[in-house]
């Protein structure tokens, strides 16, 4: 609770959505400062292969849709990259802003960078992953933001800090 009290003095609020109460901790949450206005959204594309919050942030009255995902380590299957795929078609069609953000534990099989199967949606939905360093101490690149190729919502490259 003191971390909330610190966001809150530092100008933020936070969404949350917490785990279903057969599994243990954690949810998910998204940290945005409080003078925007936020809304959760159902973003449909519901899935068992991970976690999603959704939320529209008014930013100076431009609708923002941010959905965050957390996804389980475990291997790249057919099923998670439909789903995956599901969710970029239903933010293509709200016709305004998003990223896609989050741990999605999908490395790629050999080097650094992201699943090629993973990358191949992206492409395939004319979006870009901005995260381009290991967000992983083994090198791997976990955590990805994702915006549609034709939005200028990021005014700069996502930075990595080690903690």
């Amino acid at each position: 609770m003191r971390s909330l009290w610190i966001l809150h003095r530092l100008g933020f609020t936070v969404k949350h959505r917490p785990r279903s109460s057969s599994s243990r901790g954690g949810g998910l949450a998204l940290v945005y400062r409080e003078d925007l206005k936020a809304t959760d959204i159902d973003v449909g594309a519901a899935s068992d292969q991970f976690e999603q919050l959704a939320v529209n942030l008014s930013v100076r009255s431009l609708p923002i849709l941010v959905v965050v995902i957390y996804r389980r380590p475990a291997a790249v299957t057919g099923s998670f990259c439909d789903a995956l795929s599901d969710v970029c078609e239903s933010l293509l069609a709200f016709k305004h802003s998003f990223t896609l953000c989050g741990d999605f534990n999908c490395p790629r099989d050999n080097g650094t960078g992201i699943n090629a199967a993973v990358a191949d949606i992206f492409t395939r939905y004319n979006m870009t992953q901005h995260v381009d360093l290991a967000t992983h101490n083994s090198g791997h690149t976990l955590d990805l933001m994702v915006t549609s190729d034709d939005d200028n919502i990021l005014s700069a490259r996502p930075s990595v800090k080690s903690l």
